[in-house]
């Protein structure tokens, strides 16, 4: 949260300078870059009339080392993907490896990147603590590999869940709850003397936002893009904002919409 609340205040600060030609990269297509990509612009926007700032013109690059962005989703969906930020603005480069990231500088194989501002989403590793104890568990992905009950291999009364574990989608937030309700059924299940069943990974719906009211969703058996694939993520939004505060304070929050304050 500390990290997105500094990209922002760092955007701000960009984009309140009249006339300027900012640079922001972004390394990384999947979701996070992705979603940061596409809203860029709307962003610039946002600060533009708060501020008074006129004729900011960014320049977006997004750098991915598969050869398309969103390379988890459908292969129709990552093309519907790429035109939509290729139209709104966005440099895309695939199939490139940033060998380093220096300040206000991106290296890459044959070339830097000038930038001021460099975001990283390509990807994250387990928390601290289990690369400060790595003789205590195996790695499997940049995570930690489990057993069919959530069990780090190596110990058996361990259980690893959310982004920590290696299972299939992990890395999502639906998959963290999937696993933190199969663990709580899990521990009931022994406590009453049950025999516990192995977990069945379950297929989360992704959605990414891509600029204003604009999304691509892909689920187990549906696939979606544009405005509708939005309004989905809209929804889920309530639904989340419902699971923190009141049914009245959850609706006003999510009206909201796309607008930020204390900006």
């Amino acid at each position: 949260m500390n990290q997105a609340i500094a990209l922002r205040h760092k955007m701000t600060e960009l984009f309140k300078k009249s006339n300027s030609s900012p640079s922001i990269v972004i390394v990384g297509g999947g979701a996070s870059g992705t979603e940061i990509a596409g809203s860029v612009d709307m962003y610039r926007q946002l600060v533009a009339k708060k501020y008074g700032a006129r004729g900011v013109k960014p320049k977006i690059t997004l750098i991915e080392g598969a050869d398309r962005v969103l390379p988890m989703f459908d292969p129709v969906l990552s093309a519907k993907a790429y035109k939509r930020l290729q139209k709104l603005g966005v440099d895309i480069r695939l199939n490139t490896i940033v060998d380093s990231c220096k300040p206000n500088k991106v290296c890459v194989r044959g070339t830097d990147i000038m930038a001021d501002l460099i975001v990283w989403t390509a990807g994250s590793r387990p928390v601290d603590f289990y690369n400060d104890n790595q003789k205590y568990f195996t790695f499997e992905k940049g995570r930690v590999k489990v057993d069919s009950f959530l069990r780090a291999e190596k110990h058996k009364n361990v259980f690893i869940i959310g982004d920590n574990a290696q299972t299939a989608y992990s890395g999502m937030a639906q998959t963290a709850i999937h696993h933190a309700l199969f663990l709580a059924r899990h521990l009931l299940l022994i406590q009453k003397g049950k025999a516990p069943k192995p977990y069945q990974p379950w297929h989360p719906v992704y959605v990414v936002p891509i600029g204003k009211r604009w999304a691509v969703l892909q689920g187990s058996k549906k696939q979606w893009s544009g405005y509708r694939a939005w309004l989905a993520r809209r929804r889920a939004d309530l639904w989340v904002l419902k699971n923190f505060e009141s049914e009245k304070a959850a609706r006003a929050q999510w009206r909201m919409g796309n607008k930020l304050a204390k900006f």
